[in-house]
């Protein structure tokens, strides 16, 4: 859905951080290292849009090389190593403390406190970006790694940036109903769980404010109430709460950039895991919307849907 009346203006700019988890004191086993990312961010890198990139003094040169080699578009890099903000300062010891209280089962040691933090810097990062270009209609997160369980995203990341939607555009993979998600500790004690990806998203300048306001105000509570996993839990209850600041678009995290626009493919996880289970949830207006985005795509020749699933899909909209 191209945008109209901005032609003169800027678009959408990208925004994307890369800090070595695996040389921070928390560390673990399972912390991917510098080599992973290397041979995982070049789709990122080759976005032919804006880009700002946050990094430290240790990684830029690598960064800043390979970005040149893949794309000729501006590119701002914010060098400050992730350990100097009072973001990641400040909140590193609350978090610290309360993964040791006895209730806490989270056992996925790729979660680290820095993990946590640095999803959570997204946000953050979107902010600060605002400030460089305060000018672009809309801000896009591409995690760096984003090709490593994205597929066509170096194909298809581009018509994203192109024609950006409005408000904040996120892939709701798994629906959760408002009920399960009432007691916060109970649901996020043992860990995340999947419902909106945080991949890839934008978010339209006119809803960053209140994007941003929003997004920290459930930080700040969950961490308050003792839990925190990722950034994406948080949107999760973002949604669950302020609905009205989303567009969604639905598949899974394959196709968080393929199916942004129209889903494309992974019909099965959206008739599985977003369709029955607003449905099952009584919000037949919310599995009705995602069945018409499928029916549209099916229509113009988007996505392949077998004859028995177009017509319960019409059911559902009728």
């Amino acid at each position: 859905m191209a945008l109209t009346g901005v032609e003169n203006k800027l678009k959408c700019v990208g925004v994307t951080m890369f800090f070595d988890l695996s040389k921070l004191k928390d560390a673990s086993k399972s912390t991917r290292t510098q080599s992973f990312y290397e041979e995982n961010c070049k789709a990122t890198l080759s976005v032919k849009s804006p880009l700002i990139i946050f990094c430290d003094s240790s990684t830029r040169p690598w960064i800043e090389s390979l970005r040149k080699s893949l794309s000729d578009c501006e590119t701002v890099y914010i060098e400050k190593h992730i350990s100097e903000y009072d973001f990641y300062r400040m909140n590193y010891n609350i978090v610290e403390k309360n993964r040791k209280s006895d209730w806490y089962n989270n056992h996925d040691s790729r979660n680290t406190i820095s993990y946590f933090l640095l999803c959570s810097f997204k946000t953050y990062a979107i902010m600060e970006a605002s400030l460089v270009y305060p000018d672009a209609t809309h801000y896009a997160w591409i995690d760096f790694g984003a090709s490593h369980v994205v597929w066509e995203v170096k194909e298809r990341l581009q018509l994203m940036m192109d024609n950006p939607r409005s408000k904040v555009t996120v892939t709701y993979i798994h629906y959760r109903h408002h009920d399960s998600l009432k007691d916060i500790r109970k649901t996020l004690c043992n860990g995340g769980i999947c419902g909106v990806a945080g991949t890839v998203f934008t978010v339209e300048k006119s809803f960053l404010n209140i994007f941003y306001s929003r997004f920290f105000e459930i930080f700040y509570e969950q961490l308050a109430i003792g839990v925190g996993h990722t950034d994406e839990q948080i949107l999760l209850y973002m949604y669950d709460r302020w609905p009205e600041l989303f567009n969604l678009s639905y598949g899974d995290y394959y196709s968080v950039v393929s199916n942004y626009h129209l889903p494309v493919r992974d019909f099965e996880t959206i008739k599985r895991y977003f369709i029955f289970s607003a449905i099952q949830a009584g919000r037949k207006d919310l599995a009705s919307e995602a069945a018409k985005a499928v029916v549209l795509s099916y229509n113009t020749g988007k996505i392949n849907v077998v004859k028995d699933d177009i017509e319960m899909l019409y059911s559902i909209i009728n």
